[in-house]
Parts: C-alpha cells; structure tokens; sequence
C-alpha cells in the first residue's frame, strides 16, 4: 500500500503535467494562423512552402487532378534512350535568379542549347515557299522596327505602365496596327507579329500591354538559355512533397470565397469541403479567378480586370526522335518558318544532351493558326505539323517519329491558354487593380502575371509566391 501510495503521489504530478502539456499544444495548434492558397502551380506552391516556413498552417487546394498548372511534364522514348519533355514552361536564363536557386536547391543538373553550342551549324530558314535567307532590306525593316520597340521600352514603367505620357493612345490600338503602320515590308511586318505571339495575340492585345511585357521580361536576359535535365515540370512534384500530404488536395476547384465579419475567419468553398482560413492565397491566372464568387464583391476595377485579362491561345509541340539527326546535317534544330500552312512558324531544338537521349523538336501553334485549329483534332495537327518539318527539315522529319506531344493550354479546362494579355483599354482602365490584395490584405494575389519582373515566365511566378506568402502571413497574424 506504502508503494502504491508513493507511485501514485510520484505519477500524478506527472499525469498532470502531461495533460498539461498536451492541452497547451492544442492550443497552440489552434492558435497557429491558417492561409488558404487556392491553386496549385508553382507560385501557389512556393507561397504554401514560404507560408509554412513562418509558421502558418496552410492548405492547398487545386482544381486539376496534378500539382503545376502551366509547368507539366511527360516521358517519352523507354529505358537508356528516354527522356522528360516539357509540355509547358521549359527555359531559364541567366537573370532568373530566384529560378535558378530553386534548381540549385534541387541539385537539378541545366544544360544550354544546342543553337549556342552548335557554332557554325546553320538556322534554316523558310520564307516563300524555299529555304532561303531574307533579302538585306527585309533583314533591316526587320531590325528597324524591333530597334523602335526597344526604344519604347525604356519609357514604360512597368509598376504603372498607365501613368506612361502617351499611354492612352498606345493603349487604344493592337500590336498589329501597330506593326502595320511601321514596317516596310510583309516580311518585316510578318515577323515583328510573330515575335509578338509568343507573348500575345497581336490582333486583340494592346500595344502597350506589349511594350509592358517586353520591358518587363525582357529578351535582353536571355529567358532562353539553358534547358533542364529532368525537365522543368519536375519542380511542382518536388515543391508538393515538401508539404504535408494532406496539405494539397487536388480535383477540389474552388467556387466561392466568403469574407468573415469583423474577425471571423474566410470560409473557403470547393466542390467536397468549405475550409476556414485567416487569410487566403489566390495564385491562379485572373481570367480563372474571375470564376470564383467572392462575397463582399469585389472593387469594379478588380472585377473589370478580370474580365478583360484573357489568356493567349497558344499550344506547344514537342516531336521526338529517336535520336537529333539534324545535328548530322550540321543544324541547329531551329527553324524559322513563313509561308507554309503558318502552323507554327519558330522550331528549336529541346533534346537533352545525355548520351542516348532523344531527338526532340519543339514549336509552338499560336494566336490565328491555333484559332484555325484548335478544334481540328490531336491527329489532324499532328499530320500538319509533320508535313510542315517535312518540307523544312527533310524526309526525316516523318520517319521514326517516337511521340507527338501536346500541351494543349486552351483545351485545359483548368488553363485556358498560355500566356496572359490585356486588350486595348484595360492597363489605362484597370490596370492599377492588377496586384493591390483585396479585404484589407487577407485575400492576396499570387501568380506569374501579378510579378513585378519576369512576368509571364516561371521566374515570376516564384517572385510572386514568396511575396503573397509574407504578404498573407502579415495578414494572418492580424498585421495587415
């Protein structure tokens, strides 16, 4: 009895602390901020990882049934000759540097391209109906009408392109009236729409919407310059399983935000579950956060934006092979194509340079010849775009095809294209609501189009989610 009473007056005290113990943690638990990222590209990534990291309980919640949104990536060929290929983002380039350290972290090898290390290979080059090199005078309009460009970029301020003196009438015309009343000649004016594309539709994007992206993400830093071993869509995978596994849930699109009053919490509502949340991360492209209902509605300017931001109607296309056979032919792969069924007019090379890998050529279907086809079929365009390297590259272009491959951005439900733009009138009408959170600072925006630099491309997206992600955790902690 004399033991069991020492025991028992030794362990209660303990007991106690236990419960203690467990109940402050409890506590604590339920004291930890809770953010909502709504989308599960890189940047709503990256902001659920830099969320955690300041000690913010974080849910991702993701209408696709993957992690990356516009970074995907697929395997083709088998075995030693198999490789990843990007169906979506795949470059980085020298300046990109929050890039860059993410593929340090990783320990992912990058590679440059086989156009810079090819010297003296040659760039094919179709123009007319043959393989032939402009005329010097088509070369110079070319340049000319680039240089005035680039001259137009130094005077765009890229936080506030509205306040630029001459905004209201670069913004009232589209980058193909623009071009039309400055180039000389059809090829000048043929390419100077085709440099556009890659950015915008040039017939419904505002001039200076395009003069904002071209300063903003400049070619000047060379945003092409290496590829990645492994692929680029590796890194939504890699980011995903840094998180807890029950923070991302995907094929849970959300449908409405609902503010809570005075310091109520958010209710976040998806087609399962409704999710409470301090604070919340929207990092989707605005035409798909103009899809969700939010109450209190949102600012007209903010609602307006979202209405007039669509996404550019673009595929990309990777063709492989068993092995790069234009670089027998001393080519470099690449390919600038004018006069053919104006399918794709820029072809480069994407093969990774690991012995044994595969021959990989990639283009990209944009703007009025992906209007022409994007309801003709995988099968029909596959057919097209192999004439097409056919007649360019050789008999070789259709023989010993291993994949065609397809990012297919409008026909992702979850996408709806590729790169955004804004159609004359929006920068000088709404612009000012692009990036600015909403509900006094507890719902941020993320995403690649809301960066500051690099908008567009995966460097951006990354800026922009570790940005949301203080901006949201301030909020979550009542500091907004």
């Amino acid at each position: 009895m004399g033991n069991f009473k020492g025991n028992f007056l030794l362990s209660a005290p303990m007991a106690w602390l236990k419960v203690a113990l467990l109940l402050s943690l409890v506590a604590c638990a339920a004291a930890r901020p809770r953010v909502v990222v709504v989308g599960a590209g890189i940047s709503g990534l990256i902001a659920a990882r830099e969320l955690l990291r300041q000690g913010v309980d974080v849910t991702v919640l993701e209408a696709n049934d993957r992690v990356g949104g516009r970074l995907w990536r697929t395997k083709v060929g088998s075995g030693a000759n198999s490789a990843y290929i990007d169906l979506g983002a795949q470059w980085v380039g020298p300046t990109q540097l929050r890039f860059l350290a993410l593929i340090d972290e990783f320990k992912v090898e990058k590679f440059p391209t086989w156009q810079d290390i090819a010297k003296g290979a040659k760039t094919l080059q179709w123009t007319d109906g043959a393989l032939k090199d402009p005329t010097d005078a088509e070369q110079k309009d070319f340049l000319d009408v680039q240089g005035k460009i680039q001259e137009l970029t130094k005077t765009i301020d890229t936080n506030a392109p509205w306040t630029h003196p001459d905004a209201s009438a670069l913004d009232a015309i589209t980058v193909a009236e623009w071009a039309a009343a400055n180039a000389d000649t059809e090829f000048g004016l043929y390419w100077t729409l085709n440099n556009a594309r890659s950015r915008c539709e040039p017939k419904t994007a505002s001039f200076l919407h395009y003069l904002w992206h071209r300063t903003i993400s400049s070619e000047g830093g060379e945003p092409q310059k290496w590829l990645i071993d492994g692929a680029a869509g590796q890194f939504p995978e890699l980011l995903a399983a840094q998180l807890p596994r029950s923070a991302v849930r995907l094929e849970e699109p959300v449908h409405k935000i609902v503010m809570g009053k005075g310091a109520k919490p958010i209710t976040v509502y998806t087609s399962k579950r409704k999710v409470k949340a301090d604070a919340v991360v929207v990092a989707v492209p605005p035409y798909q956060a103009g899809r969700i209902q939010y109450d209190p509605a949102l600012p007209a300017s903010r609602r307006q934006l979202l209405m007039h931001t669509p996404l550019h109607n673009a595929l990309k296309v990777m063709v492989s092979y068993p092995t790069p056979w234009w670089r027998e032919k001393n080519l470099t792969g690449s390919a600038y194509i004018m006069g053919l069924s104006a399918l794709q007019t820029l072809v480069v090379d994407a093969s990774n340079p690991r012995p044994g890998s595969p021959g990989v050529l990639a283009s990209f279907i944009a703007g009025e010849a992906a209007v022409r086809w994007n309801d003709a079929g995988k099968d029909a365009r596959r057919a097209a775009v192999l004439a097409d390297l056919a007649k360019v590259y050789g008999p070789e272009a259709t023989a010993n095809v291993v994949s065609y491959d397809e990012g297919d951005w409008p026909g992702e439900q979850w996408a709806g294209g590729a790169v955004f733009y804004m159609p004359p009138g929006t920068w000088t009408q709404f612009g000012k609501a692009l990036r600015p959170a909403q509900w006094g600072g507890r719902l941020v925006w993320a995403g690649t189009e809301v960066a500051e630099k690099w908008a567009g491309y995966v460097e951006g997206a990354i800026v922009a989610g570790e940005k949301a992600a203080t901006d949201a955790a301030s909020a979550a902690n009542g500091g907004a």
